[in-house]
């Protein structure tokens, strides 16, 4: 593959949207009714599909390419012919707000509610995600928009683990933090010898997210009612809360 030059100019044709949408829905059209493509549809496809990263691509070849793979893909997971694991499917209106979000192409890193509605759009989002789930919006002000329950347990937890050694450290009198200290310099300062993550029916990726932020997968309790596991006992809870450390 020769490698890019000063010189070189990457360019691709101008994508007319509305074309390019009546592609698409056209190319959507030819995908299998039941459950699965057939053997024969899969046996055309697939040596078609890339394996190596090719010198030169364009966008209008890529999309042909693209828009030829729908009929060896499994049926969508709204239609009554769905055979697959079931994560949630993509009501029709989700799907033209998730179009429009692609189209307009926004930012929301920058939190400026002066300079654009996407700021606004998204915390007033989070507002009504609090009201859905009857939780308080006063007492749940810092909120964030996360990709899924990974990304959402490894934020939540980082941020109980920041909270709870600078409270720490601050009541031993420092100023430090757990940013300026780094964990192990927190936990050294703060004396704390051991972290626990209490549990109850926990989605597997909070263990996840205690091994990727250093605290262990190990230190994950389970602290579920016996025969109800979706129910914290405060019994255990208030036995693994008094230990030490």
């Amino acid at each position: 593959m020769s490698s890019p030059t000063s010189s070189e100019t990457f360019t691709s044709p101008p994508i007319d949207r509305t074309e390019v949408a009546t592609l698409i829905s056209n190319s959507l059209a030819a995908r299998p009714s039941g459950p699965f493509p057939t053997a024969s549809t899969l046996a055309t496809l697939t040596p078609t599909l890339l394996t190596h990263l090719p010198d030169h691509g364009t966008s209008s070849t890529t999309l042909s390419h693209l828009l030829t793979l729908p009929p060896g893909l499994s049926s969508a997971t709204i239609t009554p012919s769905y055979y697959a694991f079931v994560s949630g499917g993509n009501l029709p209106i989700a799907a033209a707000a998730d179009n429009l979000v692609t189209a307009l192409d926004c930012n929301v890193m920058v939190h400026d509610a002066n300079t654009s509605l996407a700021t606004t759009i998204e915390s007033n989002a989070l507002t009504m995600l609090t009201e859905l789930l009857r939780l308080s919006p006063q007492v749940w002000g810092g909120r964030a928009i996360t990709p899924g329950a990974t990304g959402s347990n490894i934020l939540a937890v980082a941020t109980a683990r920041d909270a709870l050694l600078d409270r720490r450290l601050a009541a031993k009198g420092s100023a430090e933090t757990v940013a300026s200290l780094g964990l192990v310099g927190a936990c050294v300062e703060a004396g704390v010898k051991g972290v626990q993550i209490l549990v109850a029916a926990a989605h597997s990726s909070i263990g996840k997210a205690a091994g990727v932020l250093g605290l262990g997968r190990g230190n994950v309790r389970d602290v579920s009612v016996e025969g109800e596991p979706w129910r914290l006992d405060l019994e255990k809870v208030r036995k693994e809360a008094g230990r030490e450390g």
